[in-house]
């Protein structure tokens, strides 16, 4: 099933062009409002960060979506870590299917936070600027995302890209629909009826088997003989 991406991204979910290596962040949340893609309902399949470590140690990182408001928090990832250096690439993320969670053509919230141990980089971000894009510093969700963002945001720091991937909602079971129980095979019954096919139950220790015949689950050898009309 084809995934599709929103977020601070392109629309094919590849990273955005972006300014030079200089946005040494840690300890901060972002947060932007974007619009799903598609329409009707639709799982979330990936949450994913695009950048390196700023520093030796590994970034912690952790994204989350929210409503239009900003005031209900819908779902958030697990936490994540960016390891590599220089250049750019995309995480490992969170790859857990969230089975239809979002709406198509609604807009939502989506942001990502980044923890105090170390700072990212990238060379595919953007000043913050535009009416969409959000920022607070000395801020970390990374052991988890409050009910709702920040009130008050700051402008001083970049957007970084990053992406939310979705699909078509999933034909998705409850495990209580799929449990069952295997039923013992029921004795054979003869058919009295005329036309049927008839059947005669011999225990498998009857001489008139033929040696290593297909013996009936029930511990029977099924022999079937067509009714006289």
């Amino acid at each position: 099933m084809a995934v599709t991406y929103f977020g601070y991204c392109n629309s094919d979910g590849t990273p955005l062009a972006g300014s030079t290596d200089g946005n040494n962040d840690d300890t901060i949340v972002f947060w932007m409002a974007a619009t799903a893609p598609g329409t009707g309902s639709l799982d979330v399949v990936e949450f994913n960060f695009f950048g390196h470590r700023r520093d030796a140690g590994n970034a912690t990182l952790r994204m989350a979506i929210y409503d239009s408001a900003g005031t209900t928090l819908i779902k958030q990832s697990t936490t994540f870590v960016v390891s590599n250096g220089s250049p750019d690439a995309w995480q490992a993320g969170d790859t857990t299917l969230y089975p239809g969670i979002l709406t198509g053509g609604t807009t939502y919230n989506l942001s990502f936070t980044i923890g105090s141990a170390a700072g990212i980089n990238s060379t595919h971000a953007k000043l913050l600027g535009p009416t969409n894009l959000f920022a607070k510093l000395s801020t970390d969700y990374t052991g988890g995302y409050p009910a709702a963002l920040p009130t008050t945001p700051d402008t001083n720091n970049a957007m970084y890209t990053f992406r939310i991937g979705t699909q078509p909602a999933s034909v998705f079971l409850p495990d209580s629909w799929l449990s069952y129980s295997v039923m013992p095979p029921k004795p054979l019954r003869p058919w009295r009826d005329q036309g049927m096919v008839a059947h005669t139950q011999i225990p498998i220790a009857d001489p008139r088997i033929p040696q290593g015949f297909p013996v009936h689950p029930s511990g029977y050898y099924r022999r079937t003989r067509l009714l006289s009309s």
